[in-house]
């Protein structure tokens, strides 16, 4: 991730251009929008360009070219990087080039489930442009651990299949790394999505059965629920549906991750006909162990995020 301190700032009527200085003296152009339906906002950023030892105090947008220029201090000397004209996506622009040869780094993805351990079958990359020596070579790394490895590569149009050897490998959470190669700079590839395929396989230790009485504001340890019988019950039920470990604190203030299970099992309790509804619920919850820190946190990404309006990421 690109974190610092900004030192420089742009825009135009769509793109808000930044010039970020890190804590080891490396600065990123950055280029943010307002994110679409579906993305992770409000504002989605995308890196430029990295500035090695060098800091940025100025940057200014320039007209007085074919295609506007993005100009920005490196330290006592100055660069630019040329931007698309009408519009944002530089394959509707004919005078668009492309770097030869490139890497995209995904972040780490765990599938929504950070303690259990996964087995990863396959990467199916979808693209457009991709043949013989237009392709895109597929690294993966297991839990952050050791060196990059080598998958396999994509050369087919419109999708490519690339097995993880005949068991696949195991791990809690997978990075993925795409190395491009063009052999010109007229024509890019297009990458629409990363799909890894596999099976979740949890080690389940114990399960645990808890019976939950469901009333309005009833009262708990440390006050009063604020919530309506119905707004527990509903998000009773929105954990049974969701594929991410949580975390359970029992009376005693013991802590442990565990998986809630469908379906939550209701019971409507007798009552006055004028008193709110109550019901009691039976949740069952696996408990899972793994070797990753249970109190940790695994980063979480959706793979195939799109970049422009036709939906593709562009090398």
């Amino acid at each position: 991730p690109v974190r610092g301190r900004v030192t420089a700032l742009a825009g135009d009527n769509r793109w808000l251009y930044a010039a970020v200085l890190t804590s080891i003296g490396d600065t990123y152009i950055v280029a943010g929008r307002e994110a679409f339906e579906g993305e992770n906002g409000p504002i989605v950023w995308h890196p430029l360009a990295q500035l090695a030892g060098m800091e940025c105090h100025a940057m200014h947008i320039s007209g007085l070219w074919t295609n506007p220029r993005l100009f920005f201090g490196m330290g006592a000397n100055v660069g630019y990087i040329t931007l698309p004209r009408n519009g944002e996506n530089p394959v509707q622009d004919t005078n668009s080039t492309y770097a030869l040869s490139g890497s995209i780094y995904y972040p780490a993805h765990s599938w929504l489930a950070p303690t259990t351990p996964k087995v990863w079958k396959s990467i199916e990359i979808e693209g457009a442009n991709l043949t013989s020596t237009r392709y895109v070579s597929v690294y993966y790394r297991i839990d952050g651990r050791g060196d990059w490895t080598l998958a396999g590569t994509a050369r087919r149009t419109p999708r490519s299949l690339i097995p993880l050897g005949p068991s696949g490998v195991s791990g809690i959470y997978l990075e993925i790394r795409l190395d491009f190669t063009l052999p010109d700079s007229s024509h890019p590839l297009k990458v629409y999505s990363v799909v890894v395929r596999g099976a979740e396989r949890p080690q389940t230790i114990r399960m645990i059965t808890a019976h939950v009485r469901l009333a309005d504001y009833q009262q708990q340890r440390g006050g009063r629920d604020r919530r309506t019988a119905e707004e527990v019950k509903a998000d009773l039920e929105a954990l049974a549906q969701s594929a991410e470990a949580v975390l359970l604190v029992d009376p005693l203030g013991h802590e442990q991750w565990v998986l809630v299970l469908a379906p939550i099992l209701m019971t409507e309790a007798e009552q006055d006909g004028n008193s709110p509804p109550e019901w009691l619920a039976t949740v069952q919850m696996a408990v899972f162990e793994s070797e990753k820190d249970q109190a940790g946190e695994a980063p979480i990404a959706v793979y195939g995020t799109s970049r422009y309006d036709d939906g593709s990421v562009y090398a």
